[in-house]
């Protein structure tokens, strides 16, 4: 799944940049590198969105100690699907309003993703860390 994960981030890299949004740092490994607690998010999601069959917006654990900090997760974007590709979920996302605002924030840094597949369905994850708990993105 590390690939699929890859062409996720390289295309919300894209849409970002598209929209006049800095890239970001991404994690797409969830053992490896700075981020990489927010790509254990996503998978942590994945996870439960596999187990559940459904999709699963829920609350970080670490979210109250984040905040302390000064830094915000976002609600997670989510995709169920068993037939898109990354660039069709990114699609997606982006003719929602309250994610397209999330893909745009301008206070975003750091975000991770994670790509599961269970029984021919994918889940795709991305969590975003702001510095302020307002989303700027329109």
């Amino acid at each position: 799944m590390a690939s699929v994960s890859h062409f996720l981030a390289c295309g919300m890299v894209e849409f970002r940049q598209s929209k006049g949004v800095s890239a970001a740092l991404w994690s797409g490994d969830a053992d490896y590198g700075w981020g990489s607690g927010d790509a254990f998010e996503a998978q942590m999601s994945n996870n439960a969105c596999i187990a559940q069959n459904a999709l699963v917006h829920t609350a970080y654990e670490r979210r109250a100690d984040l905040r302390a900090y000064g830094i915000y997760l976002s609600d997670i974007l989510q995709y169920a699907t068993y037939m898109k590709k990354p660039s069709d979920v990114i699609a997606s996302w982006g003719n929602s309003t309250g994610h397209r605002r999330m893909m745009q924030c301008n206070t975003t840094h750091h975000a991770g993703v994670a790509v599961a597949k269970s029984g021919g369905r994918y889940c795709f994850t991305i969590v975003y860390e702001r510095n302020n708990y307002n989303q700027s993105g329109s």
